[in-house]
């Protein structure tokens, strides 16, 4: 199995204590020996979240692949944040693409 990581994920472990790696290090090793194991995330296509404390390990897992990407470790809040957000410039982006109406972006 081929692990990566992204310039966000190892930009969020810089400031981890000595516990929070350790439980890192095991989280990982748990993936790599059963990646499908954990939480998939609905609207991403094969990203999936692990739990460590209050935070979130997001990671994709490409199964044909045979790689996993480690995306980003954060808060449960940040984490949803930042996806929340980037779902809804996909959707604007998806909107202007197809030529909608200005104002169909702010349809309620």
């Amino acid at each position: 199995m081929i692990v990566e990581k992204t310039n966000a994920f190892s930009k969020d472990i810089t400031h981890l204590g000595k516990t929070e790696k350790k439980l890192l290090k095991g989280r990982i090793k748990d993936i790599i020996s059963e990646p499908e194991r954990f939480k998939p995330l609905l609207h991403y296509k094969n990203v999936r979240t692990a739990k460590i404390g209050g935070k979130r390990l997001l990671y994709q897992y490409l199964k044909e692949e045979g790689k996993i990407i480690l995306l980003m470790f954060k808060s449960r809040d940040a984490v949803y944040a930042y996806l929340k957000g980037a779902l809804y410039l996909y959707g604007i982006k998806r909107l202007l693409e197809e030529g909608e109406d200005a104002e169909k972006l702010f349809e309620i």
